[in-house]
């Protein structure tokens, strides 16, 4: 070196520091440059993990809300068949979350509504919906929960049902569910923008996938499942065999769901390999090229060497971020120097721009999502810029900001405190100017609030009037029943004296029965004797007095039979109405009696006669034999009378005893009716605080009456 001229070793010496420099220069260059690619595409797959998973969230949010709102009415519905509101509800459900099918199965028959109006029942179609698995996961969890994909039969296509359980009163009463078909979530899953060669799927918290575009893989399980549940995103490389798997996932959080992306490395490393050799050759031609032109014009070149070394530690020192802008080398040589000036100037020029519009851009983005965490939602990121990937990702954030102020609203802020005041029970506003669907349906939620709580208003109105109105009623009756249940028992009293009467008179009846036999038999006794006067006319004395004694004996038959109809006039005059038939047979008796103690009277007299007339006893004793006839008839006719009189006495008292047990029978019937009164009354008391407690409800609500 020391034998060479100060050009050579200027020449030579550049020649090594410019090689060197161009190859540390295009090293770090190319490892950067293959670095931010990689790095840039491990950040696009990502957030494309992450866009899919909050859209997916985002979607099956909304889902939920829609069908927890039906659900919340349906708990105030009466669970049968014929109720149209379930079916309006059911309607609405299904029009407003844009489902496949909205349905409501039954617990306690099994019977299943679709929206639709569609109607299906065991007896009819042999259909238990009791028996279906989102019935059965709903009994078994009693929250809302999703069924994982399955063949759907009523959309013919792959859907997933949402199911939450009606709960009254803690009890599962029935089972509302909604079909979601996969199609639209697979062709997004599936559209994802994922480098070539890769591709996204969904999997469930045990790694089983529910959405992939090669449908053949529904339902088997990820060989990646362990690394991904234990994170909410990330990302990992796992071994498939003797390839690098780059997988990308993101937790879908409504569901405990992920979405993976997956791709492979030759996917990634194959295009950054192409362009590092690429990079590597450019930079050894250009190298070249610069050595050569040294080379041949070193006094020319030296000159714009330290310009050109100053722009380029500029340059890079913009690129890292310590300068605001990038300063050109302006070399004015005609030189290859001054054309590598002129060159890099533009490019950095380019370079510059291009780093300002995404800067631009990536600000416009922080103001949009600044928005969006304020809840308004009517402002686009409009900044372009010449990055591919950033245009994606701010076309995917439009369109999702186009999404959820298409099915929510514009302003998210109004909802909440719309939401809010309805937490409050205040009902008397409404979200102003709606443009979202589930905007628009919390408006009609509070019309149908409003128009529920002016019904109540009225009937508990109504309700607590005529719980009014039953309390007097049952007042008035409770009262009626105990006067009532006070006179049956005076009556009961009353008739118990009276049949005891009765029961006496039967007896005395019964004895003038027997002492109207023994005067028959006397009667036939005395015309025997009479008749025997004929022939024994010697003992006509003895039988005389024998005559005598039955005659004393009919007069006090008569006498007592007179004192026993006396007394039954008496009691029949006590007994009042009822007694009146048996009064006038008691007079019947008495006439009996009297015309009894006459004839008595009468054969008294022809006994004394004949006692002293014996002379004349033959016919005497004829003329008794005809009045003792006369007499056996009379007694036989009395007899007869009082038998009748004892039949019919006997009858009245079965009557009096069959009217006393009615009358018990009556004053327990009262009895039971003062309680059920009371009963009644207590019901009426029950109904008056219930209507109380519904006006009181009403009034603790704000609405438009």
């Amino acid at each position: 070196m020391g034998k060479l001229g100060i050009k050579t070793k200027l020449l030579v010496l550049i020649f090594i520091c410019v090689g060197i420099s161009f190859a540390i220069l295009g090293y770090k260059n190319a490892t950067n440059s293959y670095n931010s690619k990689f790095t840039l595409v491990k950040n696009k797959e990502s957030n494309a993990a992450i866009n899919i998973s909050e859209y997916l969230d985002i979607y099956f949010k909304s889902k939920i809300v829609i069908i927890n709102s039906i659900a919340n009415e349906l708990t105030k519905e009466d669970m049968n068949i014929h109720n149209k509101k379930i079916f309006e509800l059911l309607d609405l459900g299904n029009s407003a979350g844009e489902f496949g099918l909205f349905f409501l199965g039954f617990s306690e028959n099994g019977n299943e509504i679709k929206s639709g109006g569609k109607v299906l029942t065991l007896e009819k179609d042999n259909f238990d919906a009791r028996k279906r698995p989102w019935f059965k996961k709903a009994v078994e969890k009693r929250d809302l929960g999703v069924t994982k994909p399955y063949w759907g039969k009523s959309l013919n296509t792959y859907v997933v049902t949402l199911f939450t359980p009606i709960i009254k009163d803690d009890k599962i009463i029935a089972v509302l569910g909604a079909d979601i078909p996969l199609d639209l979530l697979i062709n997004k899953v599936s559209n994802a923008d994922v480098i070539e060669g890769g591709y996204a799927y969904v999997v469930d918290h045990d790694g089983e996938i529910l959405i992939h575009k090669n449908k053949k893989l529904i339902g088997k399980t990820s060989k990646f499942k362990n690394n991904i549940s234990k994170k909410d995103k990330g990302y990992i490389v796992e071994k498939d065999g003797d390839i690098d798997q780059h997988i990308f996932f993101s937790k879908i959080k409504t569901l405990n769901w992920d979405i993976v992306i997956k791709v492979d490395e030759h996917s990634i490393f194959d295009e950054l390999d192409k362009e590092l050799i690429s990079t590597i050759i450019l930079f050894i031609i250009l190298l070249a090229i610069i050595l050569s032109i040294l080379f041949v014009f070193l006094h020319r070149a030296l000159a714009p060497l330290k310009t050109f070394e100053e722009g380029l530690e500029s340059f890079f020192m913009y690129l890292k971020g310590d300068k605001e802008s990038v300063e050109k080398l302006n070399i004015k040589t005609n030189d290859e120097f001054g054309k590598m000036g002129k060159v890099v100037d533009e490019q950095m020029m380019l370079v510059e721009s291009s780093l300002h519009e995404e800067r631009a851009l990536i600000e416009n983005v922080k103001k949009v999502v600044q928005h969006i965490k304020d809840g308004d939602l009517s402002y686009n990121v409009s900044e372009k810029c010449s990055n591919k990937s950033l245009n994606e990702l701010k076309d995917i954030l439009n369109d999702m900001i186009g999404t959820v102020r298409t099915n929510v609203n514009s302003d998210l802020v109004e909802i909440r405190k719309v939401l809010e005041e309805y937490s409050k029970f205040d009902f008397t506003n409404e979200i102003k100017n709606p443009t979202g669907e589930i905007a628009k349906k919390i408006n009609e939620l509070c019309d149908i609030i409003t128009v529920m709580l002016q019904t109540n208003k009225k009937n508990g109105e109504l309700l607590n009037d005529n719980s009014n109105t039953l309390l007097e009623n049952v007042k008035k009756l409770n009262r009626s029943a105990n006067d009532t249940a006070v006179s049956l028992e005076e009556s009961a009293s009353a008739l118990e004296e009276v049949t005891n009467t009765v029961i006496a008179n039967t007896q005395d009846i019964q004895t003038m029965a027997n002492y109207s036999s023994e005067l028959g038999s006397a009667i036939n006794q005395g015309e025997k004797l009479a008749s025997e006067t004929v022939v024994a006319m010697d003992d006509i004395n003895e039988e005389t007095k024998l005559i005598v004694e039955a005659i004393t004996v009919i007069d006090q038959i008569a006498f007592q039979t007179n004192i026993l109809s006396l007394n039954a006039a008496v009691e029949a005059a006590t007994a009042g109405e009822s007694g009146k038939g048996f009064a006038v047979v008691a007079q019947e008796v008495r006439n009996l009696a009297s015309r009894s103690a006459e004839a008595a009277k009468e054969i008294k007299e022809l006994v004394e006669k004949a006692t002293s007339k014996t002379q004349n006893g033959k016919v005497i004793a004829d003329n008794m034999i005809d009045g003792y006839k006369k007499l056996s008839t009379n007694v036989d006719k009395t007899t007869t009378l009082i038998n009748s009189i004892f039949t019919a006495s006997k009858e009245q008292r079965t009557s009096i005893e069959q009217v006393n047990e009615m009358i018990t029978k009556i004053d327990h019937q009262t009895q039971q009716n003062a309680s059920i009164a009371t009963d009644t009354q207590n019901i009426a008391i029950g109904t008056s605080n219930i209507a109380q407690e519904i006006l009181k409800s009403a009034s603790d609500k704000k609405f438009n009456e």
